[in-house]
């Protein structure tokens, strides 16, 4: 009996399926693509990046504006500008960051500088896309209260008639 428990179990290595290697070539137009979308990629960064920095000093404007003053609902306002300015920025910053490495992958043709700036282009579309999703939530949220208040204002009004 002992023999059995002090026998030692034999493995058997399995073979591992070979690993396919798949290879995308990028061929002179796709790269003439890619140069002609970082061109206009970084102009409606740069561009959206100059207006995020107009809304900053906005916000700033109307922060300061409704400490000093007493008009009504600017910093409210100066918050909301602010907050904007902030969420306009942080994808454009991807967006050039995806022009600089693809003018590099370009201009080198290095599949590094390619992956970087498509990883790039991924966060955009992935930050983009979050703000579209929570806009729809705001957006069905208000219409939902607004709905609401026209419905108990409605209700109201016949009750005081």
């Amino acid at each position: 009996m002992d023999y059995y428990f002090e026998k030692q179990k034999e493995t058997v290595a399995t073979p591992k399926p070979a690993e396919v290697e798949t290879k995308v070539e990028v061929t002179e137009a796709a790269l003439l693509h890619l140069d002609e979308t970082r061109k206009w990629s970084k102009f409606i960064a740069v561009f959206c990046i100059v207006m995020a920095g107009f809304m900053a000093f906005s916000a700033i404007v109307l922060l300061l504006a409704g400490t000093k003053t007493e008009l009504p609902g600017a910093g409210i306002l100066g918050i909301a500008y602010l907050i904007f300015a902030v969420l306009t920025f942080v994808p454009m910053l991807f967006l050039v960051k995806f022009s600089n490495y693809a003018k590099k992958a370009v201009a080198n043709k290095n599949n590094s500088d390619l992956e970087e700036a498509l990883k790039y282009q991924k966060f955009y579309y992935v930050a983009t896309g979050i703000m579209v999703i929570i806009s729809i939530i705001f957006v069905v949220a208000f219409a939902i209260a607004g709905f609401t208040m026209g419905f108990v204002s409605g209700i109201m009004q016949s009750q005081n008639v």
